[in-house]
């Protein structure tokens, strides 16, 4: 089912790109679900189209009309990466559209590449640009990907540090335990999406693999060679076991793990023994690894 859906989706995409004017398309990548092949029967197409001036939104529409869209949204404003982003029924399928200008996406890519760059919304458009599909090209995507075929140093390291505020000091880690006994659901589960988070975060950043969108990790997380074992498993845990306690005790067993596993070249013994000391004033046994940073 899934490779179908994923056939069919691409076969819409291409049809899109085949009736796009040039002005309106010049590079045009197939990206997310039906670009990895996983796409299922709920799964939109997201496609980029990029060009060198972005069109108006009056252009835009007037070419989905002209192609029998239907249900036709265009955004208000530019997304982070400046691209500006449609959405509509084609063929029965939803497209999320997007228009970005070649240059721009360009630059985004020279300062990921640089180390300059650790928001999450605009880091994923190396793991995007990686794992794109081109239904148009005029060698844009061939040129971009062999630019990110090598993971930088600099980027790690910063990646890592930035992930690693999230845990230094024990009162900030305490307002998960304050959660649970204040009955409060809803600020438990927003700490806890932000510390697994900095989890994935600091593994794919071990793994020197750029960092994807949080979807899809049942698929996605296998491929990482350095991680605590079941993985997917346990981070699936942390927001399905019923106990909140029980919750944040399986989150900061894998922060320890995932910690243990930073090479010395980088300073994480702070939030190492901020996370045992939180454990152990909840009256935690501490989980304690003998395996020496590498």
């Amino acid at each position: 089912m899934t490779r179908s859906a994923s056939t069919l989706r691409l076969g819409i995409a291409q049809e899109l790109a085949d009736l796009c004017p040039a002005t309106l398309g010049e590079e045009i990548l197939l990206a997310g679900s039906v670009a990895h092949g996983r796409a299922d029967a709920y799964s939109d197409i997201e496609q980029v189209f990029y060009v060198s001036t972005p069109p108006s939104r009056e252009d835009r529409d007037t070419w989905l009309r002209h192609i029998g869209a239907e249900g036709i949204l265009h955004d208000e404003e530019p997304l982070n990466d400046r691209s500006l982003w449609s959405t509509f029924r084609f063929r029965g399928v939803w497209i999320e559209a997007g228009w970005q200008v070649t240059s721009q996406h360009d630059q985004w890519l020279r300062q990921i590449v640089a180390g300059q760059i650790l928001e999450h919304s605009l880091l994923i458009l190396a793991e995007m640009t990686t794992t794109a599909r081109s239904v148009r090209s005029q060698g844009w995507l061939a040129h971009w990907q062999q630019a990110l075929a090598y993971y930088p140093e600099i980027l790690q390291a910063r990646l890592v540090q930035d992930a690693l505020e999230l845990w230094r000091f024990p009162n900030v880690l305490a307002a998960r335990w304050a959660s649970a006994a204040r009955e409060d659901p809803l600020a438990l589960t927003e700490r806890l999406v932000r510390d697994v988070h900095g989890i994935l975060r600091i593994l794919f950043a071990l793994n020197r693999q750029w960092e994807p969108e949080w979807k899809w990790l049942k698929d996605i997380t296998p491929s990482l060679s350095l991680k605590p074992e079941s993985f997917h498993e346990r981070l699936a845990a942390i927001f399905s076991t019923a106990q909140p306690l029980d919750r944040i005790v399986g989150c900061f067993r894998l922060m320890q793990e995932t910690l243990e596993l930073i090479p010395a070249t980088i300073d994480a013994e702070q939030a190492r023994l901020a996370v045992r000391q939180s454990l152990s004033q909840q009256g935690c046994d501490v989980w304690i690894s003998t395996q020496p940073n590498t």
